[in-house]
């Protein structure tokens, strides 16, 4: 019995079908960091925000949430160069009000911009950077946006940037990550270690429900910034902002 000629799984079978599949083939394209400039803007002091105050404190709390809110307001302010933040800025209060975070001073911030479909080992090298970094400079606005069908890779002359740069009690380093809004999944799970496997309660870890929405929102930012006392300690505060269907956090 010849079973390979009365087989429907034959090569020329096989070849006619995949040949009808299309072919995904990833695009990868190398880009170089987006980098930018703005003089002359009020610029904040992160190192000035006290810890956060327990809930039962109202008075402190309420005085944290918006000291805190106005840090991030002037954080995407910043990622677009709002012509508000300029120090010269003499807008008509009837068609804008801006004010700066209590204690901002003058000076000029350095932008750094990554776009594409970014893992997430890219993004915690660049914390890890800004961390060990300590720029002089005296802001440094980095700004990441994960979108879909690009392969990013980073330009190495921005690590160079960062880690030659000297450190300055002012600096401060804000990071603004934009997710991907209209995937049905964001954030998986960390794995369960082989002790949560094991036990009959452990329940599966599976990835939090995300309603894919083109005007959806899934964006954090991190700031990082010394502290008031000397030495080499970094105190942070994390945005994050997440949409209304987003089971994340329950």
């Amino acid at each position: 019995m010849h079973i390979a000629d009365a087989s429907p799984y034959r090569l020329d079978y096989l070849d006619k079908w995949a040949s009808q599949i299309p072919i995904l083939i990833p695009v990868i394209t190398q880009v170089t960091c987006e980098k930018s400039y703005l003089e002359n803007v009020w610029i904040p002091n992160p190192a000035s925000l006290p810890p956060r105050p327990q809930p039962r404190q109202e008075e402190e709390f309420e005085d944290w949430q918006h000291d805190v809110s106005a840090l991030f307001e002037w954080v995407g302010m910043t990622g677009l160069h709002a012509q508000r933040l300029q120090a010269n800025d003499r807008v008509d209060p009837y068609v804008a009000i801006y004010e700066p975070p209590t204690a901002s001073r003058v000076g000029n911030v350095t932008h750094l911009r990554w776009r594409g479909l970014l893992s997430p080992a890219f993004v915690q090298s660049v914390i890890d950077a800004s961390v060990s970094a300590r720029a002089s400079v005296p802001a440094v606005l980095i700004k990441i946006e994960l979108v879909r069908g690009l392969i990013l890779f980073y330009d190495p002359l921005i690590w160079e940037f960062l880690q030659s740069t000297q450190y300055s009690p002012s600096s401060f380093v804000a990071i603004t990550v934009h997710g991907i809004t209209n995937s049905p999944v964001v954030y998986l799970p960390q794995p369960r270690t082989e002790k949560a496997e094991s036990s009959s309660t452990a329940a599966a870890l599976n990835p939090p429900a995300h309603l894919p929405r083109r005007d959806g929102e899934d964006t954090w930012s991190l700031v990082l910034a010394p502290t008031e006392e000397e030495g080499k300690d970094l105190k942070s505060v994390l945005y994050e902002c997440v949409g209304q269907r987003d089971a994340r956090w329950g």
